[in-house]
């Protein structure tokens, strides 16, 4: 909900704070908002541009205008082929919402390797981040307490699921434990004996 509800630049803003985590700062980088050219970002080792497209509520006649331009409006595809395509061969939008059938349809048909993902794909892309990030971008979205309770679960289960020798040996028998002011005592009784 906290992704889907991110409009216009504040979704930009988001798919470049997703994408400096996956990819870091030497391979992905964000690009200014106004005046980019076609451009929303760029994944450098896949030779991607992305753009994206986040509206308060979808219309498919304003999808068409991001995409194609209009008489007096250049579309996102459009500035790419003029800009971009030439170094970057591959275009992705990603959209804030699930992907229609004819906004699929509509950018398969375009020239060049392009693609289309909804926010099922962000999803994913989340799901395959380590939990760090995860973590570093639940707080970017303001959710760090929900996924706090996902994170320590995590490592119950984990700790639940503990096979290996190392992990057994982390468990031990409370009958063969020594209380810490005993232990210091004896400790200390054999230091002084010692000397």
């Amino acid at each position: 909900m906290q992704i889907q509800s991110k409009e216009g630049f504040e979704f930009e803003e988001f798919i470049d704070e997703l994408f400096l985590l996956k990819y870091g700062v030497d391979n992905y980088t964000p690009i200014r908002r106004n005046k980019d050219k076609g451009n929303d970002g760029t994944i450098l080792p896949e030779q991607k541009i992305l753009a994206c497209y986040a509206p308060r509520k979808y219309s498919k006649t304003d999808f068409e205008t991001k995409v194609l331009g209009a008489t007096n409006k250049e579309g996102d595809f459009e500035k790419y082929q003029k800009n971009w395509k030439d170094k970057f061969p591959n275009w992705e939008m990603y959209v804030n919402h699930e992907v229609s059938p004819e906004q699929f349809t509509l950018i398969q048909s375009l020239d060049g390797d392009t693609s289309i993902k909804g926010i099922d794909q962000i999803l994913s892309i989340v799901d395959e981040l380590v939990s760090s990030k995860k973590r570093k971008l639940a707080a970017y979205l303001g959710i760090e307490n929900f996924f706090i309770q996902d994170y320590i679960q995590e490592i119950i289960n984990d700790l639940l699921n503990a096979s290996s020798e190392e992990d057994k040996a982390l468990h031990f028998d409370r009958k063969s434990l020594v209380p810490p002011q005993k232990k210091s005592n004896s400790t200390l009784s054999r230091k002084i004996g010692m000397e």
